[in-house]
């Protein structure tokens, strides 16, 4: 174990070197736009004007376009496209029908073994939130409970 700690230690070392070889170092600019932002965000506490919001968004905006575009326009296109009904049905399919069941009690196999009734209603909720919508509370909410240990089932 520790011989691989070691190696990847050194593997850590020599990626940093070649990465601040090939990319230089990436941390610069950033590192010098939060410097002029900073007294922006201070001053913004003591005098919340036009101006001063104004300024501190333009730094905001020029943090922001430092960045490394890292996904593609053809895979973002992908990612925020309406999921047609299918892939939404593909998806609740692939689920394990036994996971922990939502606030309102349901499990993953009642909707599963439900689909011909809750397809219109799950399918809008996905739209919607394609769309812009907030993320329904109710949806993304779960239960945790303590299960005491038994040492013999009965």
């Amino acid at each position: 174990m520790w011989k691989l700690h070691q190696k990847l230690k050194k593997i850590v070392i020599v990626l940093g070197k070649w990465s601040k070889v090939t990319h230089g170092y990436i941390y610069s600019e950033p590192k010098r736009l939060k410097k002029r932002s900073n007294p922006l965000e201070q001053r913004l506490q003591s005098n919340n004007t036009y101006i001063t919001r104004t300024a501190l968004s333009k730094v905001k905006v020029d943090e922001l376009e430092c960045i490394n575009n890292i996904i593609t326009e053809e895979s973002n296109a992908s990612l925020t496209e309406i999921p047609p009904e299918e892939e939404i049905k593909n998806n609740l399919v692939s689920m394990d029908p036994d996971s922990a069941p939502r606030p309102n009690e349901f499990t993953t196999k009642f909707f599963q073994t439900r689909w011909g009734v809750v397809a219109p209603d799950i399918i809008n909720v996905f739209h919607s939130i394609f769309r812009g919508s907030n993320v329904p509370k109710w949806l993304t909410h779960t239960n945790i409970s303590m299960i005491r240990k038994v040492q013999f089932s009965q």
